[in-house]
């Protein structure tokens, strides 16, 4: 999008959160196609029995739940950066652990304290990264610049209409005059985002070489502007993430429901959510660290709208992650039907590289030598509390006899 006619950044996790929502909803879309046109995945005898007190308002819960926690990822993303956020998502394990030993009395067994251990010491290096090695945000203020003779005094005064002001010779009064047209509000330090620009008509100049008065206006994209903040709002969010697969788990273990069903009720529930949230939130101003838009509201969904409209590449990064989500919930059902599990967590884990080479190559963070440290000591333990490769390896390699099947 553009303000002011400079480029300007799409700081909108609420409205990412809402495409996020729709894109599950398109789950939903997914399974009607697979069993009203292709006679796939039809329920049996079986399911419908054991399904038959279901209710979809009790995925209501979880849906709320997954909402809250995405929408705080995606603010922590803002303030820190996309790999850390991908890398801290890793602490749902820890969560979700410490929930099931409260809610369904489950305690780990010994290897998954070990993994939950090193989670957490790969969480505290990845965060420890981000706070010494924060990077300095290179401001780049556009000018308005004044260039004034008599005639240009002249000028601006019939558009300006203002008797004081054609009493005025001085580049400063010209600047002030080209202010007041632009609509700037020293209240927020910069200009009222309606305004669309001067005109040709409105006001003509000549240049010969007068001096020239600057107003700055400062436009910051908010990418990596508090990384330990984003860093601690990303693992509080993870918290309703573990809330949601112990819901899900409580509940949907009484009955026999298909996952992309499930996706799709929940991404339904969370669309229709945030939809009446954006309305009371476009009202709640908070300030600069986490308001947004140029009025810093709790979320400026207009601002966000405007800029789908003004850019094409906006528009079509959020229809993308739309349809990425959808197709992420999709194969990741698959390969777990398929497959198993294990290797769906592999495979989701190694997806953290790409992520975070990506957003090397196109410049949203520089390199920091601790985060692949951190990355790697996540991955360990993630694939240690999952029982993935280390510790079958161990028993069959080091240790010379088949792997327990529980301890």
């Amino acid at each position: 999008g553009y303000v002011y006619g400079e480029k300007k950044t799409f700081d909108h996790p609420y409205l990412q959160a809402m495409g996020m929502m729709a894109g599950e909803c398109l789950c939903m879309v997914a399974f009607f196609v697979m069993t009203r046109i292709f006679k796939k995945g039809l329920p049996t005898d079986k399911q419908i029995e054991a399904n038959r007190d279901f209710s979809a308002t009790i995925l209501l819960p979880a849906a709320l739940f997954d909402l809250f926690g995405t929408s705080m990822n995606y603010v922590g993303m803002i303030l820190s950066y996309p790999s850390s956020f991908q890398m801290l998502r890793g602490s749902v394990i820890v969560f979700t652990a410490g929930l099931s030993i409260v809610f369904l009395k489950r305690w780990p067994k010994v290897y998954q304290w070990v993994g939950i251990v090193v989670i957490i010491g790969g969480l505290c290096i990845v965060g420890a990264g981000d706070m010494i090695f924060q990077e300095e945000k290179e401001k780049t203020c556009p000018e308005i610049i004044a260039s004034t003779t008599t005639a240009v005094a002249s000028t601006t005064t019939a558009v300006a209409s203002t008797t004081a002001a054609a009493a005025t010779t001085t580049a400063q009064a010209v600047t002030t005059v080209i202010v007041d047209r632009l609509g700037y509000n020293s209240s927020y330090g910069g200009f009222n985002s309606s305004y669309d620009g001067l005109f040709a008509d409105d006001i003509t100049t000549t240049t010969t070489g007068a001096p020239t008065t600057t107003v700055c206006v400062e436009e910051e994209s908010k990418l990596g502007s508090n990384p330990l903040l984003g860093d601690v709002i990303i693992v509080a969010g993870e918290v309703f993430h573990a809330l949601q697969f112990i819901w899900e788990e409580y509940y949907l273990g009484r009955y026999d429901l298909p996952p992309l069903k499930v996706v799709g009720y929940e991404g339904l529930f969370g669309f229709c959510t945030i939809s009446v949230l954006l309305w009371p939130m476009y009202f709640i101003k908070v300030g600069d660290t986490f308001g947004l838009g140029p009025e810093f509201r709790f979320e400026d969904a207009i601002d966000g709208l405007t800029q789908f409209g003004m850019s094409g590449a906006i528009l079509g990064w959020t229809l993308g992650n739309m349809f990425s989500i959808a197709c992420f919930n999709f194969a990741g059902v698959s390969v777990t039907k398929s497959l198993n599990g294990t290797t769906r967590a592999v495979l989701d884990n190694i997806r953290q590289i790409f992520i975070w080479a990506f957003s090397l190559i196109v410049g949203w963070q520089s390199f920091n030598f601790m985060t692949p440290i951190g990355f790697v000591v996540l991955i360990l333990g993630i694939w240690l509390y999952n029982d993935v490769i280390l510790r079958p390896m161990f028993y069959k390699f080091i240790l010379k006899k088949p792997l327990p099947v529980d301890d």
